[in-house]
This record gives C-alpha cells, structure tokens and sequence, in this order.
C-alpha cells in the first residue's frame, strides 16, 4: 500500500527563519541537558564492553582484570527474551485442513520454522533488545515502507509480417485464401515489482536524540529532534516523495551537500551534540567508525518534530521538519498526519526498567555499575596478594652495588652484591588470605541476579558460587 505523497506546509521565508531559529534552539537546549547522561552513557558502554585500563607502575604493570559481569547479563537477557519467539525451541504449528495436507505437516511445519529464523527480523529484533539492556531505553522507528526493485523478463510471441502474404485454409468457407504471414518474436521488458510492502522497524542509536529533560514520554514531549546521516540517494528519495520540498532544497543545495558530504566523515560539525562523546567512545572500543571511508558519504539532517504556532493567538499544529545544519536551511515542513497518514508518531519507545521521572529508562549497566565495580576491585585486590605472596618485597642498601634501575627483579637473575645475606633482604606476607574473596564474590553475585531477575540456574547453568 503505497503511501500519499507528502504536501509541504505554506510557509513565508520569514516563518522559515523563525522555524529555523527554533530548532537550533531546541538542539542546542536539550543537548546540553543531556550531557550529564551522556558522560553515564560513556561508563556504560565500557563497562558493556568490558574495558580496562593499564594500570602502569614504573617497571611493571598490576592487574586490571575486568569481570565481564554485566556483558554476561545483557547476552543472558536477551537470549531469555529472544527464545520464545526465535530460540531453537519455537516453532511453527500448522494444522492440516485435508487428507492431503496431513501427509506434508511435518514438512511444512519444519520449513516455516526454518524460514521464520532465517528473517532478517531476528537480527532487527536482537539489535533491540541489545540497546533496550545496555541502554536501559530502545527508541523503534515503524514506517511504512515500500520497497521495489527492476526486474528483467522475456515476452515472446506472433507479429504479422509486413507485407509477406501465405496460403491457407479459410476456417468459415473453406475455400483458399491468402492470410499475412506470421513471425515469432522475443523481447527484454524491464519492469517494476514490489519486493516489500509494510512496517518495516528500524532500532535507533539513542545518542542520536534530543529530549526535553522535563519529558517522560512521546505523549508529553511538545517536541523531539533526532540526528539522521543520510546518503545522497536516500536525500533524492525524500525529495521525490516531497517530505524534502524540491523548492527549498534546489539543485545546487544538492551540489553543496555532496561536497561536504566527503567532509563529515569525521564529524567535525561545530554544532552542540551530547551524543558525539558516546559515538567517538563506540569507535574506540569496537574499532568500527561511525561513516567508514569506504563507504557511501553521509550528510546530517535533524528531523524535528514539534509544534507550530504561524500567527500570534492561532493554535499551534504539530509539524515534522528536516532541517540542513551544514546549510543552516530548512529543507522541509508537513504537518504530522500529511507526513504520517495515522496522524501517530511512528516510534515506539521500550524501557528495561522504567523509570517514571525520566524519558529513559535504566539498563543493566547503570543498575549494575557499582556492584561490577566492586567485583573488579576484590578481583584485584586478591591478585595483588598472590603477586605479593610470590614475588615478596625486597629491601637492599644503597652502597652494595645494586642498582634497581637497571636490574628488575624475576626468576633466574644474578644481582652483583657485595655481601647477599646482609645487603639484600626478601620479606614474605605470607599465604594470602581467601576467605573475604570466597564469601564476598558469591555475595556480590547474588545481588546482582536479585536485580535483573536472571540467575544461573534459570539459564540451564549450575550455580558456581
């Protein structure tokens, strides 16, 4: 069902400019608000990625062990929320409506399972729920999508023959008569067929948004912004189904943008954006950047979606705009139901754990963020003791003629003294003692299972504690 294209809302350029100023406001604002959230959202995503800095001592380096305790509960989390629906014990139940079908049941049951899995639903839907536990908030954007593409097939068949006559028998006199000659023929016809025609979600990257502090939902927010890289193509396909005006976004803002398409591959945009610190903390820790030089070049476009007072006094309307920050132009305005034909926003916003003051919810690495620091620091701690309980402090003097600097200390090394058994003395702590280690770990363990609700023996495990 294809949907109606798009009518652009009349507009002066004097209410352009305002609409203009508005949204850079509106940017500007609540990236600073969420600031604080994103420097949590960069201890987050560490944590979620397990990792650890060098703890670096002037000749050796100490433990720094990270536990992947809440990597293990995000992957727990969503394999126990994916299972029912696309785990290896979910299934396609069919029911046979004749003698027929019967005979095939099993077939078919077992072939729609196996194409059911085999969706690309299943890595949209992971992707969801990933963000929805790391992030404590995953954001579905659900349009309505139509996708065609070009086919190539070959028509044949008969074409008289110009001026080329035969013989043959009249069918109603059967008498003779001369009928023009036929000739058989084939052709290439190209043409157009629809390979997908419905929702279509799409996970968003929540460090891509702009949100009132102050709002707890879509419903109560008078206004959102969310930060899109587009390629050029996908630009040209806003414009053909009129959601980007082709008069305000002319020919050469066309050229412009693809010159600086091939400058933001480093996002250099002096524009204010919480969300970049958490883009640029992703890269370091996967290594993958957010537009690679091999692929297609990108260009940011926020799409607002707000409310529009045009006259003082009037009633505002709701709106969607695209709005260019490297043109400082408005490249499209529609009110909500010309843009979304159901009038609705077409995003669905999925907490882990909700958190009734606040837009965003509470993933598991904020829940679990002081109890994972506890169990790396214990971890440390303890290895730090083996390591004393090893390799003992040494004490030397001065004038023996050994020189720390230049003789490091380890198995097999021979240390020019002038007297061993008095100029150099090894002070052992002894056996480390465990039990703080074996008491507390399960302890932290368990409190941790207590919050997110998923412990080892839910999961087919058995409880190592």
């Amino acid at each position: 069902m294809p949907q109606p294209k798009t009518n652009q809302l009349e507009m002066t350029s004097t209410e352009r400019d305002k609409l203009r100023d508005q949204i850079e406001k509106h940017w500007t604002n609540d990236s600073a608000d969420m600031e604080p959230r994103s420097k949590a959202m960069q201890r987050w995503t560490k944590l979620t990625h397990g990792f650890s800095d060098d703890s670096n001592v002037p000749d050796h380096k100490r433990s720094n062990f990270h536990i992947p305790l809440i990597l293990w509960m995000i992957i727990n989390k969503v394999a126990k929320e994916i299972t029912p629906l696309l785990g290896e014990d979910s299934e396609i139940v069919v029911v046979p409506v004749g003698p027929s079908d019967a005979a095939r049941k099993d077939k078919v049951k077992r072939w729609m399972t196996f194409r059911v899995k085999q969706l690309k639903l299943f890595a949209k839907y992971y992707s969801h729920l990933f963000k929805k536990a790391e992030n404590g908030t995953s954001i579905l954007y659900v349009p309505w999508v139509t996708r065609t593409r070009l086919v190539k097939t070959v028509k044949a068949g008969t074409r008289p023959v110009e001026d080329e006559f035969e013989d043959a028998i009249d069918e109603e006199s059967q008498l003779p008569a001369l009928v023009p000659k036929t000739e058989t023929f084939t052709e290439d016809n190209i043409e157009e067929v629809t390979t997908f025609d419905g929702i279509d979600p799409v996970p968003e990257n929540i460090e891509d948004w702009a949100i009132p502090a102050v709002a707890t939902s879509f419903e109560d927010a008078d206004h959102f912004t969310r930060r899109l890289r587009l390629t050029l193509d996908e630009i040209h396909d806003l414009r053909d189904t009129n959601k980007i005006s082709p008069d305000l976004l002319t020919d050469s803002d066309m050229d412009r943008l693809a010159e600086l398409s091939e400058e933001s591959r480093s996002e250099t945009s002096a524009q204010p954006d919480a969300g970049a610190k958490v883009r640029a903390e992703k890269r370091q820790l996967t290594g993958v950047p957010v537009d690679g030089s091999g692929g297609p070049s990108k260009i940011v476009i926020y799409n607002y979606f707000g409310k529009l007072r045009k006259k003082k006094g009037s009633k505002a309307v709701e709106i969607v705009a695209f709005y260019s920050p490297s043109l400082k132009k408005v490249l499209g305005v529609a009110e909500l139901v010309e843009m979304f034909p159901d009038g609705k926003v077409p995003f669905i916003k999925s907490p882990l754990i909700l958190n009734p003051d606040s837009f965003w919810g509470k993933g598991i690495p904020e829940v679990l963020e002081s109890i994972s620091r506890e169990m790396n620091a214990m971890h440390n701690i303890v290895t730090d003791a083996g390591m004393m309980a090893v390799a003992p402090v040494g004490a030397y003097k001065p004038i023996a003629g050994f020189d720390a600097t230049k003789f490091e200390y380890g198995p097999g090394i021979m240390l020019p003294l002038a007297d061993p058994e008095r100029d150099l003395v090894f002070k052992s702590p002894g056996t480390p003692n465990l039990q703080i280690y074996a008491v507390l770990m399960p302890a932290l363990l368990q409190m941790a299972e207590n919050l997110i609700g998923l412990t080892q023996p839910e999961i087919g495990r058995q409880f190592t504690g």
